[in-house]
This record gives C-alpha cells, sequence and structure tokens, in this order.
C-alpha cells in the first residue's frame, strides 16, 4: 500500500495543502505524517479510511523545544500531552497490522493506552472489536473523544487513565494497544503494569515503535522489562504495512497470574 493519506490535509489555518514530510529535531528521520494539519484521512486498507483530527498547536510547544535543545524546561504532562496530539507513522503501521490480523482483537474488548489521538483503537473498533476503550492524560480527552464520535461499527469509549496511579481503575481487556508510547525510560515499568492491570493474566499486548524517532533506550527498555517480566514477546518489522524499516511491531503476552 503506497499511500499513506486517501485525501489532501487540511492544514491549521484550514487551506489544503499538499502532502509533505515535515523533519524536526526530535526525528532521526522526517515524519510520514504531516504533524501541522489539523485533520488527516488515513487509509487503513483500500476499503477502511479513517480521518482523524490533530492539536497542532498543542504539539508545537514540544516541537519548538526540541528544535531549541531545550526538552528538559517540558513537564511530564507537557510532553505526554504534545507528543499525544498528532498521529505518529507508528500507529498507521499498527493500524495495518490490526486490519490484516483482524483475529487479534474480533469480539475482544480493546483498551488502548496512551491514545493520543485515538487511531489505533479506532482501526481496532473497524477490525470487529467487541468494544473499545481509548484511555489517555485529561488534556486529550477533546481530542479523543471528538475521533471517537464518528459512525462507528462498535462501542468506542473515552477514559483517563493515569498509568504512574496504581489506584487508578485499570479497564479491563483481551487486548491492549500502545504504539509511540515508551517516549522515556522512566515510564516503561508504569507502562507494562498498567497493560498486566488490563489484561490480568491473558490476552495480548499490541505495541509499535518507529526507531526513527530517536527513543532507543526506551524501546530498548520495553522489549528488556517485558522479557524480564516473563512476557512472551515476539518482535516483527513494521515496514511491510508503511514502507519504513524502522518500525516494529510488538506482540507481547503476559504471564499467567498466580491464583
Amino acid at each position: 500500500m503506497d499511500t499513506l493519506l486517501k485525501t489532501s490535509s487540511t492544514s491549521e489555518e484550514g487551506d489544503a495543502v499538499q502532502w509533505r514530510s515535515l523533519g524536526s529535531s526530535i526525528w532521526e528521520e522526517p515524519s510520514l505524517v504531516n504533524h501541522a494539519a489539523t485533520s488527516l484521512c488515513i487509509q487503513v486498507h483500500e476499503q477502511l479510511n479513517i480521518c482523524i483530527q490533530q492539536a497542532p498547536r498543542l504539539a508545537a510547544r514540544c516541537d519548538d523545544t526540541a528544535t531549541n535543545h531545550d526538552t528538559a524546561s517540558l513537564t511530564t504532562t507537557e510532553r505526554e500531552s504534545a507528543t499525544g496530539a498528532t498521529v505518529w507513522d507508528a500507529a498507521v503501521a499498527l493500524a495495518r497490522y490490526i486490519h490484516a490480523h483482524r483475529q487479534l482483537v474480533t469480539n475482544c474488548r480493546v483498551v488502548e493506552l496512551g491514545a493520543g489521538c485515538g487511531l489505533v483503537g479506532i482501526a481496532a473498533a473497524h477490525c470487529g472489536a467487541s468494544h473499545v476503550v481509548l484511555t489517555d492524560r485529561e488534556e486529550l480527552q477533546p481530542l479523543l473523544r471528538t475521533n471517537a464520535c464518528g459512525d462507528l461499527p462498535t462501542a468506542v469509549d473515552v477514559h483517563v487513565f493515569d498509568w504512574s496511579d496504581e489506584k487508578d481503575l485499570a479497564p479491563r481487556a483481551d487486548v491492549v494497544l500502545a504504539s509511540e508510547v515508551a517516549y522515556d525510560e522512566e515510564v516503561v515499568p508504569q507502562l507494562v503494569n498498567a497493560a498486566s492491570r488490563c489484561l490480568q493474566g491473558r490476552g495480548v499486548l499490541l505495541a509499535s515503535f518507529d526507531g526513527a524517532v530517536g527513543r532507543h533506550s526506551a524501546n530498548r527498555a520495553l522489549l528488556t522489562t517485558l522479557a524480564d517480566r516473563g512476557w512472551n514477546v515476539r518482535v516483527e518489522p513494521g515496514g511491510a504495512w508503511l514502507h519504513r524499516d524502522t518500525i516494529s511491531v510488538v506482540l507481547a503476552t503476559p504471564p499467567p497470574q498466580s491464583t
């Protein structure tokens, strides 16, 4: 599949813009997704196009700060909210992967962690999931609600879920989705804990990340932490789904919970 967008995207000013790749110092290679657009129509499959709203102004602070080499000035909340305000290449690859492996989500309860714009969870809704919950921080709830209110074939709910709070009730899931959420090594244990709490010893974690983003240590930490905690981990190249060999798709099943 050579076409990422079925239609042109729309810029912050509301004008149709030609397709282009945008780069910044936070990427080792330019992103294939137009992060300056407020709306995208993403071709997941020849017969499935998903329209997604972005919040480029929310993302701009992270991008501008990175360009000025001043990422330390961002709070954790600002960094998480900014990166979640746009669609990442790895999310497109995972959405396409799910469509090609629909059996992984068919008739399943699906939870997306760090959903951002919600593309991957919405793709699961189109691929036979029985129920989908999109979760992220409070700042991203309006964006998620906007994207989840379209004509969807199954129920899609939007919840606030704070991984760092062990008392925060984790939504039960058969499948947990997580795309480009391991932005820092420090959050990896929290991510794995959150996935474990959602799955409760059964089901599967489907994750994706793009090596071109430059978060190599965090991506390695995710794979290492899963393996160290007894998860069965398989990594597949994601290039087949986006023609980009820096993307990886992770399938991980948790160890059974002790009774």
